[in-house]
C-alpha cells in the first residue's frame, strides 16, 4: 500500500480503531476514523477517502444506513467498501455484499489478510473503472455508466466536458511536470466546485461532471470561478498568461438523450464552440437546443 492511500475505518469499539489505525499506519496509509454510522458517512462524501472499513453494528445509523447512503451518492456509488463482521455473520456478509459492499473480513483480523484484502479491492475497484492513474478520478467507462444510469432512470441531468484552455502551449513552455501538477490540482477544484455531483477525468486535460439539471448553473458558475481564482498559483511565475477552462454542458432541460454518445456529443459541441472563440476568463456554455429526441 502507497503513503497516498486514505482509508475510512468506521467502528463503535474504540480498540478496534485503534488497532486498525496502528495496522494501516504502519502500511504508510493516512487513516480517518468513525465512532458511528453519522459521522462515517460525512467524512466519506467530505474526506474521499480511497476505501472504507465498515462495521456493520453500530449505534445511531448502523452500517448497514451507511452502506446505502454510499451507494445512492453521486460522489459515493463507486467507493470501495469492506465490511468488518464477527467470524459467524454470514448473513450479513451475505447481505452487505448483495447491498453493494466489495468485500469482508472478519474479526479479529489478522494484518496480512487485512493488507491483502484492502489491496485486491481496491486493484479491482481501479482496473473496472479504468480509473485515471494521475488524478485516481473515474475514468470513461464509470462517466458513461453514469450517465446511462440517469437515463435509465429518468433523472434529468447535466453533463460537463472541461477542457484546459492553452494546455499544450503550457506543457510545451514549461514541462510534463507542471502540466501534470496542473492537472491533478484541476481535478481537486473540480471536485470542490462539484460537491456531492459525479465527477470523471476524460484524459490529459478533459474532464467530465454529472449534476442534477437544477444543479448545473451554480455547480458552473463556482467552477469557473475558482479556476480563474486558483489559476496563477497553479502556473510558474514566468507563466504571463494565466490558464483558463472551458465547460461545454449538455442538460435534459429542453431536451431527451437516448443514450451517453449523444449527451457527450452535445457538452462536446458547446465546448469546442467556447474554445474557437478564446477569452480572457474560464466560461461555460449550455446547449440550449431543444424540442429534438435522440436518433
Amino acid at each position: 500500500m502507497t503513503a497516498a492511500l486514505t482509508v475510512l475505518v468506521a467502528d463503535d469499539e474504540p480498540g478496534v480503531r485503534e488497532v486498525l489505525r496502528r495496522l494501516l499506519g504502519a502500511s504508510g496509509c493516512r487513516v480517518l476514523c468513525a465512532a458511528d454510522g453519522v459521522q462515517a458517512l460525512a467524512l466519506a462524501r467530505d474526506a474521499s477517502p480511497d476505501i472504507v472499513l465498515l462495521d456493520l453494528n453500530m449505534p445511531g445509523l448502523d452500517g448497514w444506513g451507511v452502506l446505502r447512503g454510499l451507494r445512492e451518492g453521486s460522489r459515493t456509488r463507486l467507493l470501495p467498501v469492506i465490511m468488518l463482521t464477527s467470524a459467524d455473520a454470514m448473513a450479513d456478509r451475505i447481505g452487505g455484499l448483495e447491498l453493494g459492499a466489495d468485500d469482508y473480513v472478519t474479526k479479529p483480523f489478522h494484518h496480512a489478510e487485512l493488507k491483502a484484502r484492502v489491496e485486491g479491492v481496491l486493484r479491482r475497484h481501479r482496473r473496472s473503472l479504468a480509473a485515471n492513474q494521475l488524478t485516481g478520478l473515474p475514468g470513461n467507462t464509470a462517466i458513461e455508466d453514469e450517465v446511462e444510469r440517469r437515463i435509465t432512470l429518468g433523472e434529468p441531468f447535466a453533463l460537463f466536458h472541461a477542457d484546459i484552455d492553452r494546455f499544450k502551449a503550457f506543457n510545451d513552455a514549461h514541462g510534463f511536470a507542471a502540466g501534470d501538477r496542473v492537472i491533478v490540482e484541476t481535478a481537486a477544484l473540480l471536485r470542490e466546485a462539484a460537491g456531492e455531483n459525479f465527477v470523471g477525468h476524460i484524459g490529459g486535460d478533459d474532464y467530465a461532471l454529472v449534476t442534477g439539471a437544477t444543479d448545473a448553473p451554480l455547480v458552473a458558475q463556482r467552477l469557473v470561478t475558482l479556476f480563474d481564482e486558483r489559476a496563477p498559483g497553479m502556473t510558474p511565475s514566468a507563466t504571463t498568461r494565466p490558464l483558463t477552462l472551458s465547460v461545454g454542458i449538455a442538460t435534459t432541460t429542453r431536451r431527451s438523450f437516448a443514450g451517453y454518445r449523444q449527451a457527450a456529443t452535445s457538452a462536446s459541441e458547446m465546448k469546442g464552440y467556447l474554445k474557437a472563440h478564446p477569452a480572457a476568463l474560464s466560461r461555460f456554455a449550455f446547449d440550449r437546443r431543444g424540442g429534438r429526441e435522440a436518433t
